[in-house]
């Protein structure tokens, strides 16, 4: 099923790195986005993300959108999965939640370093189990546009 999803294989204390960048519409140059590509040792992993017009968090790995509400918990951002779709060009369509990729995920901060976050996600598919986890840090590097 990883093969399949196109996720990293297993391993332990692998290399990973977060690039966020902003997606603007063209026209206006107004944020409308974010693009999540994450790396795991020579992996890569890309997600679009924004927010839906019902205030959720939208973010699509390839022909798959998940929704998520953010909750706050013990300090902490937890992604609450909603929701979710298949989606062709203009066709979207949803998926019951009992058949969605569940995403369990918490970003918190890390005693000791305020700019560090500490992260764990995990993600289980509906007649598969567990199919990707990873928990770490994330030391946040600044870019120069």
């Amino acid at each position: 099923m990883g093969w399949i999803l196109r996720l990293p294989e297993e391993g332990r204390d692998v290399p990973a790195r977060l690039k966020v960048s902003d997606v603007s519409a063209q026209a206006r140059g107004d944020p409308t986005g974010e693009i999540w590509s994450r790396s795991f040792g020579k992996h890569e992993l890309t997600s679009f993300q924004d927010a839906n017009q019902h205030g959720f968090l939208s973010e699509r790995f390839g022909l798959t959108e998940l929704l998520f509400r953010l909750e706050v918990v013990e300090h902490s951002l937890v992604f609450v999965t909603v929701g979710g779709a298949l989606v062709v060009g203009p066709i979207r369509i949803r998926l019951p939640l009992r058949l969605c990729p569940e995403v369990r995920a918490r970003v918190s901060g890390h005693e000791g370093n305020r700019e560090r976050l500490n992260v764990s996600v995990s993600l289980r598919v509906p007649l598969f189990g567990l199919v990707l986890a990873y928990e770490g840090y994330i030391d946040p590097e600044v870019a120069n546009s």
